[in-house]
């Protein structure tokens, strides 16, 4: 019998699931999981991915707004500034203070049984430091490969570019859709994990007053 294939996944494929322009990215990453829970295909994703899930800012490389789709095929020389504005107003947005009720929603996630939790040790720290001295990627990043190639993962899923130094080492793809007819699967339309809008903080908003008086 073949072992079902083992996906490492990074924390982007998590942060999907709570920023609103990454929709498309989350029902990829909900097909996987779907598969996931059925057996097909295993998960596995290092500790460290509990940290870094802790606030719904929108990472860097978040998929362009639907205005800015539209201007660009309108004037296609536009998508290079309008690409650098989009990363540089990402990077510039501030993280909202999560509630104990939002952070519950997170830590919900990694309680998933079908979820396979790789513990950092002496010899993940190690190959990290390894990984980061020779193939030049940020510490955190090496942790998530050093996990992933120890745990004999067969590829590295993730939303951005940051592990394609590692590509040589190890399969490194964005999540894919695997299902080809949803209707074998039961609840297959039906939402997992936390959403977006679970995320909109009143605390954040504007108080009357503010609102007057700017």
């Amino acid at each position: 019998m073949t072992s079902p294939k083992k996906i490492y996944w990074d924390t982007s494929c998590f942060l999907c699931f709570l920023n609103p322009v990454e929709i498309d990215r989350r029902l990829i990453c909900e097909d996987v999981l779907r598969h996931a829970n059925l057996g097909d295909i295993e998960i596995w994703i290092s500790v460290w991915a509990i940290i870094e899930v802790i606030r719904p800012k929108k990472p860097g490389n978040a998929p362009l707004p639907p205005w800015a789709t539209k201007a660009i095929a309108a004037v296609p020389e536009a998508r290079e500034p309008l690409e650098d504005l989009w990363r540089r107003f990402q990077r510039a947005s501030p993280s909202q203070k999560l509630t104990d009720d939002q952070i519950a929603k997170i830590q919900q996630m990694f309680e998933w049984p079908f979820l396979k939790k790789i513990y950092i040790d002496e010899r993940m720290a190690n190959k990290a430091v390894q990984l980061e001295r020779d193939c030049g990627i940020k510490p955190a990043d090496a942790v998530h490969a050093a996990c992933a190639i120890l745990a004999g993962c067969d590829v590295i899923q993730r939303w951005d570019k940051d592990f394609d130094r590692v590509k040589h080492l190890i399969e490194v793809t964005e999540p894919k859709r695997i299902t080809a007819q949803e209707f074998l699967i039961p609840d297959y339309k039906k939402p997992i994990g936390p959403e977006p809008k679970d995320f909109t903080n009143a605390q954040n908003r504007p108080k009357p007053e503010q609102e007057e008086s700017g």
